[in-house]
């Protein structure tokens, strides 16, 4: 059997993530997972091989040379058709290496991924417990991998096999803290999320994991599950004061879009900065819960060097909201924009286009309303229901063709999936006028060119020739 191999005494494990996004970010799940993993005495080695693709040659080269115990997968389902070429040929170069298979693609569709490709395991959820679990089957040289609490399994005879009363039972805990040391920050600085900067080192930090909310089109709270679970703000600011002390970060994006959910936690986290006095500045480019805020709260932000903020808005029409069950109150939010506004903070709004019961008028409405706040930045896109969420499902249940992986892109192109009556074509030309309707405003046109002048002109003619492109 594989796990009878000398090599395993070396107990080495690789971590792989690809994607083809125009944006580049640290692998902060693998790097927790590291964490994990060495604490109980394993060595990990980080293959992000969409800023690093000449790495693939290094991790073959191990496979090859049976460096690995085994693989592990992390996976979105933009990435999926990625990911099947490497796996593929990690078979081709060793056809009895044992594959893990996680993240949110394989958990909300966690037996079709195991057909799908030639993986041993798919992690459902969380898979920092299930993954040592995992390393110790290999190690005691059992392929019974279903009997580890989240992890889902084919036997010999093709039979698949997960226990949802395992799974229920795992001790869900708040994610540690990565392990920094697996890469270098600096491969990560030529195109960060959202584009705009406003410092030239840049670090990402998630502080909590689970979403509270329920929209239909969120594959969220399927992966990561409905309860919230915080960091202690102690760590949170020690991986800060790291960041900022031991690999020279200039700048912090929270990547939470729940961080002012709970508030008064929130305001602990921020008060612990400041109490560290750490000089630099910060933006949540994922977004704040908009309707969570009071004044020292704006104070706060202010005073640890906060600069811009995103908000999940989605759409202006009362109606469209109720279909996908998000929860916020349109007649209040330029209000609260303005406050942000008032301490000098840039916002960001998020729009999605055929949502459920879309129409041209609610389009229209929709981009009204958006050039009526106090906004500085729109994101649009177009509704694409990801694996994971309702309305993915509900897509299922009415029959609907499956699009291809190769038609989930990072930019919403929505496909086969629709649950409106306007058109793809008409879709693509609402986001493109959605775009340019913003943009003609001055003030929306001053605020871009001056953050193009902070983060450099590339990432954002990248993003408009893959919109204007459509």
């Amino acid at each position: 059997m594989y796990a009878n191999n000398k090599f395993l005494s070396k107990k080495k494990i690789a971590l792989v993530t690809v994607s083809n996004a125009l944006t580049q970010s640290p692998p902060i799940n693998l790097l927790c997972l590291s964490t994990i993993l060495e604490s109980e005495g394993y060595s990990t080695d980080i293959f992000d091989l969409h800023v690093s693709p000449t790495k693939k040659i290094e991790l073959f080269t191990g496979i090859q040379s049976r460096k690995y115990i085994w693989v592990g997968f992390t996976s979105i389902t933009p990435s999926i058709p990625l990911i099947k070429e490497y796996i593929d040929k990690i078979r081709q170069i060793d056809s009895r290496i044992p594959i893990l298979l996680g993240g949110i693609h394989a958990s909300s569709l966690p037996e079709q991924s195991l057909r799908e490709f030639e993986v041993d395991a798919v992690c459902i959820g969380d898979g920092e417990s299930a993954s040592v679990a995992f390393t110790h089957k290999i190690l005691q040289n059992e392929t019974d991998y279903w009997a580890i609490p989240g992890i889902a399994a084919l036997d010999k005879e093709g039979n698949y096999h997960f226990s949802e009363k395992m799974a229920s039972s795992r001790r869900r805990k708040p994610l540690p803290r990565p392990n920094w040391e697996k890469i270098d920050i600096k491969d990560y600085q030529k195109c960060p999320l959202q584009y705009i900067r406003r410092r030239k080192i840049i670090a990402p930090i998630i502080i909590a994991k689970g979403c509270p909310n329920k929209c239909t089109f969120c594959a969220v709270p399927a992966f990561s599950g409905r309860k919230l679970l915080h960091r202690d703000p102690i760590d949170i600011v020690d991986e800060i004061e790291y960041l900022v002390k031991k690999k020279h970060v200039e700048e912090i994006q929270i990547f939470d879009d729940n961080f002012n959910c709970n508030l008064s936690y929130a305001k602990r986290v921020l008060r612990e900065w400041i109490k560290r006095n750490i000089n630099i500045v910060w933006k949540a480019p994922v977004g704040f819960w908009i309707h969570s805020y009071d004044e020292e709260w704006f104070s706060l932000l202010v005073q640890t060097g906060c600069y811009q903020v995103g908000f999940g808005i989605e759409s202006g029409s009362p109606e469209i909201l109720k279909n996908v069950n998000k929860s916020i109150k349109l007649e209040k939010i330029s209000s609260i924009l303005q406050m942000y506004r008032n301490y000098k903070i840039s916002t960001f709004g998020f729009f999605i286009l055929g949502l459920p019961g879309e129409n041209k008028k609610t389009i229209a409405q929709t981009i009204r309303f958006a050039c009526s706040l106090p906004l500085n930045h729109i994101h649009v896109s177009l509704l694409t229901p990801y694996p994971g969420s309702p309305i993915f499902h509900q897509a299922l249940k009415q029959g609907l063709p499956m699009p291809g992986w190769e038609a989930y892109n990072h930019y919403h192109e929505a496909q086969n999936f629709r649950f409106c009556e306007v058109s793809i074509k008409e879709l693509r030309r609402a986001m493109q006028s959605f775009y340019l309707r913003f943009y003609s405003y001055p003030r929306h046109a001053f605020n871009l060119i001056n953050d193009i002048r902070h983060s450099g002109l590339r990432p954002f003619l990248s993003l408009t020739r893959k919109i204007f492109s459509l």
